[in-house]
């Protein structure tokens, strides 16, 4: 299974970007004239989606996407989260909470699953004192909040345990995969790199595999910057590894992009992805 963990940080002036999932997968386990039609703006049209919060994103990928007839039937999605509990710096004991997701449960997965869990007052992934703060505000996150460090502040767990599991359609039996993240791993303010295209010869849509662990700044900015070395140092309990991507033609594009104001992307590696 490839996957991935990132944390997507949108005030209501820079929402996020709607997922370019096409569909999902896993084997082994990624105006009218004289009348003035308006249309919701980004903003609001997150607002009514997440209520103003942030969201906490898992990507999920079939290795045997590009391969027809190669669907997990039925699949499911769970996320428990581990809180580390003791006294005087001690851990004596671990909590297990459980992370509700907007989609847990995909019929068909054929190549890249998005998981979301939204970070609202409900969440057990957040202090208390977060929670409550986010009840007198409507439910909202205020809008001073919405930057790295602050966010980091108000997460509270130590891992993350993401378990798939579903009907293979090419054996017929139940195959199932999953992936520990520890608190290190959570990238705030970027969006998973796009992976599915249409291949111009057959006209079929695939994924481009080498891009699983890509991801890119969330349009309109906010993200933290993965190349300080403060911030790198601080990611000691993490199980990944932070690069910039090294292919030419994929860094000329991102110049380009740069240009006109599109995102940028990073290559982040799993080191104990299978």
């Amino acid at each position: 299974m490839k996957d991935g963990m990132e944390v997507r940080m949108v005030e209501p002036q820079s929402p996020t970007e709607d997922d370019d999932d096409e569909d999902d997968d896993d084997e082994n386990m990624k105006a009218e004239e004289g009348m003035l039609v308006q249309t919701p703006s980004k903003a609001e049209q997150f607002m009514d989606q997440y209520n103003g919060c942030p969201v906490l994103k898992f990507q999920v990928v079939n290795e045997m996407c590009n391969r027809e007839g190669s669907e997990i039937v039925d699949a499911i999605m769970k996320v428990i989260g581990i809180k580390f509990k003791g006294r005087d710096g001690q851990v004596t004991h671990s909590q297990y909470v459980r992370v509700n997701l907007v989609d847990f449960e995909h019929p068909f997965f054929s190549r890249v699953w998005h998981g979301v869990h939204i970070l609202n007052a409900n969440s057990p992934l957040l202090t208390e004192k977060a929670k409550q703060r986010i009840n007198k505000n409507k439910g909202s996150w205020p809008p001073e909040w919405f930057n790295p460090e602050t966010i980091k502040k108000k997460l509270e767990f130590n891992d993350l345990v993401v378990t798939v599991a579903g009907i293979s359609n090419v054996s017929a039996v139940t195959v199932h995969a999953y992936k520990r993240y520890k608190i290190g791993d959570v990238l705030i303010g970027f969006n998973f790199a796009p992976l599915v295209f249409r291949d111009e010869i057959t006209g079929k849509l695939e994924v481009d595999m080498s891009l699983c662990h890509d991801v890119r700044e969330q349009r309109g900015g906010g993200c933290e910057d993965l190349m300080v070395p403060e911030n790198r140092f601080e990611r000691a309990e993490s199980t990944i590894r932070i690069v910039k991507s090294r292919d030419s033609d994929f860094l000329d594009s991102l110049q380009h992009n740069e240009s006109l104001g599109i995102d940028q992307s990073l290559s982040v590696d799993g080191l104990d992805n299978p």
